[in-house]
């Protein structure tokens, strides 16, 4: 029984760090929602290097992050809406870092971050990288 028990916990063990080490990999797969492509992450700095090398493949470029101190935030809700007020995105980002390939028009972006949403509006036209910032204030 001691046997038994110790492989099996031996195999959880072993599954557990596979999927410990899968995790950044895992939050960097680009993702699609409707005709958007998007993908987030950067919590650690393979993560962002990985997502530096991705950048040219998206036209619009998010930062999260908290002031004073501009630590980076992760699970932060992001929901895109087009020129008729139809979401064409809803998503949560995995990181601080937030990109999307997005069809030209105009948009409304909103980002909720411990209950406190911001709005922005953006345009995506011919070869323009839409790269905007959002800060929340530190609470406590």
């Amino acid at each position: 029984m001691r046997t038994f028990l110790a492989l099996a916990l031996a195999s959880s063990l072993a599954t557990w760090g596979a999927a410990a080490q899968q995790i950044p990999g895992a939050a960097l797969q680009p993702e699609q929602q409707g005709n958007i492509g998007f993908v987030s992450g950067g919590s650690s700095l393979d993560d962002r290097q990985a997502l530096k090398g991705m950048e040219s493949n998206y036209d619009v470029r998010f930062t999260f992050a908290v002031l004073p101190s501009h630590e980076y935030l992760s699970g932060v809700g992001v929901k895109i809406a087009d020129a008729g007020g139809n979401t064409v995105l809803d998503t949560v980002a995995d990181g601080p870092l937030f990109y999307a390939q997005i069809p030209a028009g105009h948009y409304r972006v909103t980002v909720t971050n411990a209950g406190q949403s911001q709005t922005g509006d953006f345009t995506v036209a011919g070869n323009n990288v839409v790269a905007r910032a959002f800060f929340w204030r530190q609470t406590g």
